[in-house]
């Protein structure tokens, strides 16, 4: 096992060592970013790399006021549809998660489409990552807002907020952040992905960033700094889970040489 973070399952019986499975965790593969001030569709290039078990998230960042009617109609790559992870249009800080499994590899256009004009600025990123579980890619997907004046559905304002996430040691948490302009710095063990500011200099024109951080029984995706106005979401990227076992061991042994495809070492077993 090459990579630090892989893991795996080790039973002993009589004797011998059996692998019950191995897991691949999700990976960082490439990213891409666009905005605009407004419109009815936005487009950019992405490139996706080819590692095995990819999967894409985009995440889309926007202002329409509050109407649930500008909501996001459709995200496409190369003309492959995304399925909605979720979407929150409760508050003029609007966002939308989608996803998909086994984007073709290249570059291609990814593609955004509103029913109608939006407002005040749009945010997208785009994420692929290798490692992905092909059949559960995503999961737990949730959002929260903070702003004091849309309660009891929202929480609070605050300039530090957070939001936590179930997940699996190996899995990853991808998160999604919409906000008015301000310089912002995301929480212990995230790395920040993309990030566009608002496209023209108006106080109510959205920015979006995203991050991702290590997976553990639970995650807390958190950022400092912000405004008291924001929403943020998140979602659950589960590890790949790789069958084809052929492991060769000596039983007694410190270091036990397994081959999975290509050779990898377990050391100090």
């Amino acid at each position: 096992l090459t990579n630090p973070q892989d893991t795996f399952d080790l039973l002993i019986l009589d004797g011998s060592v059996e692998f019950d499975h191995i897991i691949d965790p999700p990976a960082f593969d490439s990213n891409s970013s666009a905005n605009s001030a407004t419109g009815t569709s936005l487009s950019w290039s992405h490139t996706t790399g080819a590692g095995s078990n990819r999967a894409m998230i985009v995440e889309i960042a926007f202002n329409g006021a509050g109407a649930e009617s500008v909501a996001v109609s459709n995200v496409t790559y190369e003309n492959y549809n995304l399925t909605r992870l979720l979407t929150n249009v409760t508050s003029g800080r609007m966002v939308s998660m989608w996803g998909i499994a086994n984007p073709p590899t290249g570059t291609f256009n990814v593609v955004v489409n509103f029913p109608s004009a939006t407002i005040d600025g749009i945010a997208a990123g785009a994420i692929t990552f290798t490692g992905v579980d092909q059949t559960t890619p995503f999961e737990n997907a949730k959002s929260i807002i903070y702003d004091s004046g849309c309660s009891p559905t929202c929480n609070p304002s605050s300039a530090n907020p957070s939001l936590i996430i179930s997940s699996e040691p190996g899995d990853l948490v991808v998160d999604l952040i919409a906000w008015y302009n301000k310089a912002i710095v995301a929480g212990s063990g995230q790395t920040q992905i993309w990030i566009k500011p608002q496209p023209q200099p108006n106080a109510v024109q959205i920015s979006g960033t995203g991050s991702y951080k290590s997976g553990a029984a639970t995650v807390n995706m958190s950022w400092s700094n912000t405004p008291n106005l924001l929403t943020l979401a998140a979602v659950n990227i589960n590890a790949a889970t790789v069958s084809n076992i052929n492991p060769s061991f000596r039983v007694g042994y410190p270091q036990i040489n397994s081959t999975l495809g290509t050779n990898r070492t377990a050391e100090n077993l």
